[in-house]
């Protein structure tokens, strides 16, 4: 995939306890983002789950594609961790877009592997 090709569907990190998430000033700021999101972009499903470390994961299923650079652009709005948005610009310098907007379902602590859960349905509006 080139910077041309387009992506439908798009993850999010977000460095914030799932628990305390819907109550979050983060979580406000998003469902005011994902107005405009929809507005630009058209029709999506929103998904969330617990990351293996207990924070938010988010899932964006678009009805239409989106760019490269769109992506980076909604994943900034829905407040991504910025380290893992400069860590993909980089492996798309590098490696090319095939290369990145992934997300781990496990992660290894010690010995003990820890899961993330699975994608739920999240309401919005």
């Amino acid at each position: 995939m080139n910077n041309e090709e387009k992506i439908k569907e798009i993850y999010v990190d977000i460095d914030l306890k799932r628990e305390l998430f819907r109550a979050s000033k983060t979580w406000e700021l998003i469902r005011k983002n994902l107005i405009e999101i929809e507005k630009r972009y058209g029709k999506f499903v929103l998904y969330i789950r617990t990351s293996s470390s207990g924070n938010v994961h988010l899932k964006i299923e678009f009805e239409n594609a989106v760019t490269v650079l769109d992506m980076f652009m909604i994943r900034s709005l829905m407040h991504d961790d910025i380290y893992r948005i400069g860590i993909d610009l980089r492996r798309l310098f590098l490696q090319g877009s095939t290369e990145i907007n992934r997300i781990f379902d496990m992660k290894a602590r010690g010995q003990q592997i820890l899961q993330a859960s699975d994608w739920e349905l999240l309401g919005w509006r």
